[in-house]
């Protein structure tokens, strides 16, 4: 593990809503077809240069066991978070002296139509200092829309009603953003960079619906 870190996975979550199965296994490493959930991504974010940080915090042992056979698991860099998590914002605070110029977060349990090496190409393309993969929703949105464009951040705690787009965990941020982190801890990103790239304009946005990728804008 020699390389700089180029991708952050999300693998601190409880998994409330999977007791009694995640107090035997973590979240991220419930089996599905008898591969890890977090493998799905994993591989994905092993298919860039660098290595790639993974936090924990609920059975940390199982964890880096279970994640022990994906291929490229040599470039995984273990991070637990004690005595709990420290939220996907307060992550990327703690380790920022160790992230490249350019990450790419996911989260271990979102399954998307598109991949961490397609969302870094638009990304460069675009030009933006982040790219939001979003996944378009009826209610329970956090981004607003005007057509495919991003029209401001939604607070879904206040305005759990709202219709537009969800951030669905899977981003690339330059270094220039991560240093507007908060150095607070537990932090999440949705409350953070995500809010303040939106209301700065300064995110690209990439839309799915469900299954397929309808929309790609920067704005």
């Amino acid at each position: 593990m020699t390389g700089a870190v180029c991708a952050v996975l999300f693998a601190a979550g409880r998994g409330e809503r999977m007791r009694p199965l995640s107090d035997l296994l973590p979240k991220a490493v419930q089996p599905v077809c008898d591969v890890p959930l977090a493998a799905f991504t994993l591989t994905g974010l092993l298919a860039l240069p660098g290595d790639v940080l993974v936090n924990c915090s609920h059975l940390c042992d199982v964890l880096e066991a279970r994640l022990r056979d994906v291929p490229g698991a040599e470039r995984l860099r273990l991070a637990p978070e004690l005595p709990r998590p420290y939220g996907t914002a307060g992550t990327l605070a703690a380790h920022l002296t160790d992230l490249g110029d350019r990450i790419v977060t996911a989260n271990c349990d979102a399954v998307l139509p598109v991949t961490p090496a397609e969302v870094l190409a638009r990304h460069r393309r675009s030009g933006a200092p982040a790219t939001l993969v979003c996944v378009r929703v009826r209610t329970g949105a956090d981004v607003a829309l005007r057509g495919n464009e991003p029209a401001g951040f939604v607070d879904r705690r206040r305005d759990p009603g709202a219709a537009g787009a969800r951030f669905a965990g899977l981003a690339v941020w330059q270094r220039e953003v991560l240093a507007r982190l908060p150095d607070r801890r537990p932090a999440g990103l949705g409350e953070t960079l995500v809010r303040d790239v939106l209301d700065r304009g300064d995110a690209s946005l990439i839309v799915v619906d469900r299954a397929r990728d309808v929309a790609s804008r920067t704005t």
